[in-house]
């Protein structure tokens, strides 16, 4: 049973390898295959959209307002702004 599901693995393995091998060579900066090595970007092709994708990800995190519902009276409401300020507390 388990040698069955070893050489599934294996083939499943063999098949995705060409696929990798593309996907790595794109990271590269190589295009084809008639490209070599020497001739390649130095830096990956998307690497601006990276960089760019980083930068509107890790810029702002938002803030988080504690509140009760309008017309509430909360006995945890004292403990709001303490709350809130452990909430958005993070250290860079």
């Amino acid at each position: 049973m388990w040698l069955g599901e070893i050489s599934s693995c294996k083939q499943e393995k063999r098949d995705l390898i060409d696929d990798w091998s593309t996907n790595t060579d794109y990271r590269r900066g190589k295009n084809s295959d008639a490209e070599s090595d020497a001739t390649r970007l130095p830096f990956a092709i998307d690497w601006a959209y990276t960089k760019t994708k980083q930068a509107s990800l890790f810029s702002q995190v938002p803030q988080v307002i504690v509140n009760s519902e309008p017309g509430e009276d909360s006995p945890y409401k004292p403990a709001f702004p303490v709350f809130q300020k452990r909430l958005n507390y993070r250290k860079i």
